[in-house]
């Protein structure tokens, strides 16, 4: 008599988790991927200023003397 094989077991399916990680990371890897044909392999983002905070700023415009409370 044929033996009959025993199937192979179903594999569990994939957390929600992790399969939105997998698609994040594929998303990030075409986006390298463009920018890179896009920029050149040799570029580096530029760094923008940092500002503080809003009340920082007006400290420093008061101190200066440039908000003097003029009524127009």
């Amino acid at each position: 008599m044929a033996e009959q094989k025993k199937p192979a077991p179903k594999p569990e399916p994939i957390p929600q988790e992790i399969q939105n990680t997998l698609m994040d990371r594929a998303f990030e890897k075409k986006q390298s991927a463009m920018e890179k044909e896009i920029y050149g392999p040799n570029a580096t983002p530029v760094k923008k200023a940092k500002g503080g905070t809003a009340s920082s700023r007006a400290d420093g415009c008061a101190i200066r003397g440039k908000t003097r409370g003029k009524m127009y």
